[in-house]
């Protein structure tokens, strides 16, 4: 009784600081609390005091202790992937914590806050309705013939969630900075804890560059049934063995949002298997287009890429919003694409202080001359840029700017000339 009372007053904290938590760790401590006290603690201490005369014998009680832990561990495993093993919906605020926390307080001592049965029955009542509302359904959706889309701040990398109303797109994945730590386990899980996303769709691979494809195995570890779909996705053998090819000219639709890839073309893509094409000009090139706005997601193409759309789709190339291509480089962004894209709103995703100088001067400037009312913004200043396409126009959001510390000085984060 005394863990599963634990349990309920800790479940607003730790949604507030994980944006998840476990409704079956009762049932599991109450299988591990006296399995571990009463059989692995007391080997691990006899191994303790074996070890001062015999090192032999403490390596078998050792053994024997691990064995044990090996022994209830598939048990474990099994009740947390039991239906609604834990609850997972995102940022709840630090008020509707603590009004979340004195309600389960409220409840659990009801017996003693209220003296008649009907006040009980009320204070149960109001008190349930409190922590149904503080607790559950924090997410912002998303209607039809809108779109959010998320472009993180992964560093020296890309990683972009896209949700419309009733779908969640991962294009990109961040880089991989060893076995136990990349971008998909650090930054895009988090973010998808938070919006109170447990189920995307698709992830999209661009390329196979690793700043783009280095989280994606703790992404697809962790949403097995998710669609897998990019180029160069070798390195996710044996986890997006059914993983197709994007190619120019592929769409769908998801709730009045129509989505297309423009590039590579089929000839391309044919080319990458034979290890004939350049990594860069094969990025998965993915237009966004809705009723309340567009965006262009372009992963690290170069000029040659960009010529070439520029040519097959002439004004139908331009959008609202621009993922800016590879970073910043000034092997990308070349001025007729710029304006023919013509966008409102530029997103270059790059790390702080990065050593390949991303952004250039030089893109920076060409932003400036080729497109008109535009605003741009950098992860590297900015943080995570959050940009919602709404009917009645665009909303826009900095991290830096909505989540400043002290230590961040007086640096602006408003998208002007003190940041290109």
């Amino acid at each position: 009784r005394l863990q599963l009372y634990i349990s309920l007053i800790m479940l607003p904290l730790t949604l507030f600081m994980f944006q998840q938590a476990s409704l079956v760790a009762p049932l599991a401590n109450l299988i591990l609390i006296p399995y571990v006290s009463l059989l692995v603690v007391p080997v691990l201490l006899l191994a303790l005091v074996v070890v001062i005369f015999s090192n032999q014998m403490a390596d078998m009680l050792f053994t024997a202790a691990a064995w044990l832990l090996d022994l209830v561990w598939p048990l474990l495993s099994g009740i947390s992937e039991l239906p609604y093993a834990s609850i997972n919906n995102g940022t709840i605020t630090l008020a509707e914590t603590i009004l979340a926390t004195i309600a389960i307080v409220m409840l659990l001592l009801n017996r003693k806050a209220a003296a008649t049965p009907v006040m009980r029955m009320v204070l149960v009542f109001t008190a349930s309705l409190v922590v149904t509302y503080c607790l559950f359904e924090h997410r912002q959706h998303v209607l039809d013939g809108e779109f959010r889309l998320a472009v993180l701040d992964v560093g020296q990398g890309s990683a972009a969630v896209i949700e419309t109303a009733d779908h969640v797109m991962i294009f990109d994945s961040g880089a991989s900075y060893g076995d136990k730590a990349d971008s998909g386990r650090n930054i895009v899980l988090p973010y998808l804890y938070s919006r109170g996303i447990d189920s995307p769709d698709m992830l999209v691979i661009s390329h196979g560059d690793l700043d783009h494809i280095g989280g994606a195995g703790t992404l697809l570890r962790r949403f097995p049934s998710m669609q897998v779909t990019g180029q160069q996705l070798d390195s996710l053998a044996g986890l997006a063995d059914g993983a197709g090819d994007c190619e120019q000219g592929i769409g769908w639709q998801w709730d009045g949002v129509y989505f297309e890839f423009l590039s590579p073309p089929v000839v391309m893509a044919s080319a990458s298997g034979a290890g004939q094409a350049d990594n860069n000009d094969l990025s998965c090139v993915l237009k966004v287009t809705s009723p309340a706005g567009s965006a262009l997601l372009t992963g690290d193409i170069e000029r040659k890429s960009e010529i070439r759309l520029v040519r097959e789709y002439g004004d139908s190339l331009s959008a609202d919003i621009l993922l800016v291509p590879h970073h910043g480089s000034n092997t990308s962004s070349s001025a007729a694409f710029i304006t023919r894209v013509e966008p409102q709103i530029s997103i270059i995703s790059a790390g702080y202080m990065n050593r390949y100088h991303h952004p250039h001067d030089q893109v920076l400037q060409r932003y400036r001359d080729h497109t008109r009312s535009h605003r741009l913004f950098r992860t590297d200043r900015h943080g995570a840029v959050i940009v919602e396409a709404r009917r009645d126009g665009y909303r826009v959001q900095s991290w830096r700017d909505t989540a400043k510390r002290y230590w961040h000085g007086n640096l602006s984060a408003h998208a002007d000339d003190r940041v290109f």
